[in-house]
């Protein structure tokens, strides 16, 4: 009986802590801002889902890309698709899983698991690049990656298997987040039958660096094209969409990023 009465204060306790953790009544560690990805993490790693809209994305890309080589004419210009690498082609989530239960604040992690060079293809990528490349369709990697990383990136992406990995079309950062002016330049000389990427600014629709209402609206405005031209791959674990939540969300402590997600929900209760 003392033991069922001590379960139940001590359940009791933990719940009210929860409460108020969500609740903003007490402080939120570095190390709990990380524990709240576990969900899109284990969602990622573990799903069949996340595999099934993988293969649905990549499957729709490659009918576009099969239509438009099918009725390329002589006097048309070349075709090509364009798209983003990390949790487009490239799945990075394991270095976000190794931050989980840490206090990393993730700083230097990106630089140092590129250098490591052991990210996986995500699930149909290697099939879908082969298939374009086999229909003699350029294939441009337009990436955020730093120049530096250039390497690294390229022997990292050969050893998955993925065509077309050289200077020419694996397209890093060039100084600038916004990847508009890349997407122009190809833009100039191709026609570009599909994008692909896990994030809005992978697309060009001029909405980076906006807020969670404006991006929102850009989607909107764009609702034709996506499943056409553009085509998105599933991330819930990091992205602008986060930093959009709030203003200055990056420079935030734990606690005033945990609170703004909170204040983002749409909430019912009964």
């Amino acid at each position: 009986m003392k033991k069922s009465i001590i379960s139940f204060i001590a359940g009791a306790t933990l719940a009210l802590l929860a409460v108020a953790h969500f609740q903003g009544a007490l402080p939120v560690t570095q190390r709990d801002i990380n524990n709240e990805m576990v969900n899109a993490v284990l969602w990622v790693q573990t799903s069949a889902e996340y595999r099934a809209l993988c293969y649905q994305a990549y499957n729709t890309a490659l009918e576009q890309v099969i239509t438009a080589a099918e009725n390329l004419s002589s006097e048309d210009k070349p075709l090509a698709i364009v798209l983003d690498c990390d949790e487009t082609v490239i799945d990075n989530i394991s270095a976000f899983a190794g931050i989980i239960g840490t206090d990393s604040s993730g700083s230097g992690m990106l630089s140092a698991w590129v250098k490591a060079r052991e990210a996986e293809a995500m699930p149909g990528a290697e099939e879908f690049l082969k298939a374009v490349d086999a229909l003699s369709v350029d294939i441009f990697y337009v990436t955020n990656r730093e120049e530096a990383m250039r390497e690294d990136t390229m022997r990292n992406m050969e050893s998955m298997g993925f065509p077309q990995i050289d200077m020419k079309h694996v397209v890093l950062k060039d100084g600038e987040g916004s990847k508009d002016s890349r997407f122009s330049r190809i833009e100039s000389d191709y026609d570009v039958v599909v994008y692909l990427g896990d994030t809005a600014h992978d697309f060009p629709i001029e909405i980076y660096g906006r807020d969670k209402d404006s991006r929102n609206e850009t989607a909107d405005e764009n609702q034709a094209l996506f499943g056409r031209k553009y085509i998105v791959l599933p991330n819930p674990v990091y992205g602008p969409w986060m930093s959009a939540i709030a203003e200055n969300y990056g420079k935030m402590t734990p606690s005033e990023k945990h609170r703004a997600k909170t204040d983002a929900l749409h909430i019912w209760r009964r």
